[in-house]
C-alpha cells in the first residue's frame, strides 16, 4: 500500500521541547520541499513561500488553527533535523511507493568533497566523498551516501546503491571507473 511522504516524514525525530511546537514537523519539512521545487533556496525564502500560498497550504496539509509557520520554527526545525535520518525515510518512502519507473534514466556518480584530504602529499590520503543517484525525469536526487576513501570506494558504494535501489533492470548512466567485468 502506498505510503504519504507526509506520513512518512511524521517519523522524523523532534528535538523541541514539547511546549514550543506549533506545527508538525512534517508539516514544516514538506514546506520546505515545496519551496525548493519552487526554486526557493534559502530559509527566509521558505517562509514567503509559505505566507505567499498561506491558504492552499492551511487547506492540503490541514494545518490547524490556520496559522503557517514562520522564519524561526522553519530555522529552528530544519537546523535540527539529522540528514541522515532524513535522507533514508525519503529513500524508504522512494522504495515502498516503487516511483522509479521502466523508462526513468538515473545517473549516480561520486564526488571528493573539498577541503577534506587528510595526508595529501602521502600514498596513504584519505579523503570524504558523497555518491549520488540522480532521476533524470524527475530531475530529482534520491539517494546520497557518503564514504572516506580509505575504509570503501566508490565502486563498492555505488553497487550498494544499485541493489539498495532496486536498479538492476534500469538504465543507469556511471563514470567509466564503474566500467568492469563481474568475475
Amino acid at each position: 500500500m502506498a505510503t504519504s511522504l507526509i506520513d512518512k516524514l511524521e517519523t522524523l525525530t523532534d528535538k523541541r521541547r514539547k511546549e514550543g511546537r506549533r506545527h508538525k514537523i512534517s508539516t514544516i519539512v514538506i514546506i520546505a520541499i515545496l519551496a525548493m521545487i519552487a526554486q526557493n533556496y534559502s530559509l527566509r525564502s521558505f517562509a514567503e513561500f509559505a505566507k505567499r500560498h498561506k491558504k492552499r497550504l492551511i487547506e492540503v496539509l490541514k494545518i490547524e488553527k490556520d496559522r503557517i509557520p514562520s522564519f524561526t520554527p522553519i530555522r529552528s526545525v530544519l537546523m535540527s533535523i539529522d540528514f541522515n535520518e532524513l535522507a533514508n525515510i525519503i529513500k524508504e518512502w522512494i522504495i515502498e511507493n516503487n516511483l522509479i519507473g521502466d523508462q526513468e534514466w538515473i545517473s549516480i556518480d561520486g564526488k571528493c568533497i573539498k577541503s577534506t584530504v587528510t595526508d595529501a602529499n602521502d600514498s596513504k590520503q584519505n579523503f570524504i566523498s558523497i555518491v549520488t543517484a540522480f532521476m533524470h525525469q524527475c530531475g530529482i536526487s534520491i539517494l546520497s551516501s557518503k564514504y572516506a576513501s580509505k575504509k570503501t570506494d566508490e565502486i563498492s558504494v555505488v553497487e550498494s546503491m544499485i541493489e539498495l535501489l532496486g536498479l538492476e533492470d534500469k538504465i543507469i548512466t556511471l563514470d567509466a571507473l564503474h566500467g568492469k567485468k563481474n568475475s
